[in-house]
């Protein structure tokens, strides 16, 4: 799976000393592929808010382990960094068509170079500002059949005649020109393309990343009383049992209970309060201490959620 994250590295490795050195700042992401425990693709990218534009991420390392290429690794990877994501634009630069394809892909529109020459002055001058490989005044070919920039990024190119060709197809020409030694692409979609249509089984794949990245996020939470949104807690009970007609001896649903407050609140007021949450972490610690709450906890969805009962009243509240 693909998980995107804000980072903040702790570990003395040289690994995560080159990594921090990748990240710029605070917009800076970093999204991990793994298989069985072990990691086989990673993807960072900067995300930073120009005046007049929006945000543009700008994807600074896509690597993906050769045994699992062409497989969406990378694609997977891209999305869940910006998920549905409402950028002004989404990109990279590389070598590497099937890096170009991975982006497509993840941001369901074509690198169109056209689009690329509109807006390749100030992304060249954003570039130059924050990734090292920028300079100042790069030399740049972009026009309606190119799009490449000179990074002096020297690799072996002699299998890019059959990754070419391997990536064109009749419904999606490749459109961004050839390589010249030492040159990469910048490659770029926009968010005012026109959307390029995906399979149902396209579609539920991102639905899943996406849902798999709220859920580290959400699990990454600390759940602490000394929180400040965790402090109006029993004047939010008192409101729903007011404008819900609660008595002692009311069942109420709490859909996302997290740490279980309001339902540990609920009671006290000799209310019989059921918490669901799709953390399975924060679920077991609170079954240990039900009995002692007077209360239900339970591990579950709430867009598939069955418990076989009915409830006076049902909330949904954050944490």
């Amino acid at each position: 799976m693909g998980c995107g994250i804000p980072v903040a590295l702790s570990a003395n490795s040289a690994l995560a000393q080159r990594i921090r050195q990748w990240l710029t700042s605070n917009s800076s992401r970093l999204a991990l592929a793994t298989l069985n425990g072990t990691v086989v693709g990673y993807a960072i990218a900067i995300q930073p808010k120009v005046q007049g534009l929006g945000v543009i991420s700008w994807v600074t390392q896509l690597v993906v382990h050769s045994d699992h290429r062409r497989r969406d690794v990378g694609k997977r990877l891209l999305f869940s960094i910006w998920e549905f994501s409402d950028h002004f634009a989404w990109g990279l630069v590389t070598a590497n068509p099937y890096a170009v394809r991975a982006l497509e892909k993840a941001t369901r529109r074509r690198c169109n170079p056209e689009w690329i020459a509109r807006n390749h002055e100030r992304l060249l001058g954003l570039g130059s500002t924050l990734i090292p490989y920028i300079r100042p005044n790069i030399d740049s070919v972009v026009h309606g059949e190119n799009s490449r920039i000179n990074t002096e990024f020297f690799i072996d190119h002699s299998e890019l005649p059959f990754m070419l060709k391997n990536v064109s197809k009749p419904d999606a020409p490749w459109t961004l020109g050839e390589l010249r030694e030492g040159w990469e692409w910048l490659a770029f979609t926009f968010q005012g393309q026109q959307e390029i249509g995906i399979s149902e089984t396209e579609i539920e794949d991102m639905l899943q990343t996406s849902d798999a990245v709220a859920k580290h996020a959400y699990s990454r939470m600390r759940l602490i009383a000394s929180q400040r949104w965790a402090q109006h807690t029993a004047a939010e009970v008192s409101l729903i049992v007011r404008e819900c007609r609660l008595a002692a001896g009311s069942t109420v649903l709490d859909i996302g209970c997290g740490s279980g407050r309001h339902v540990k609140e609920l009671a006290r007021k000799g209310i019989a309060g059921t918490g669901v949450d799709y953390l399975s972490e924060a679920v077991e610690k609170l079954m240990e201490a039900r009995n002692e709450l007077r209360a239900d906890f339970v591990v579950g969805d709430a867009r598939d959620l069955d418990l076989g009962k009915s409830f006076e009243a049902c909330c949904a509240c954050t944490m």
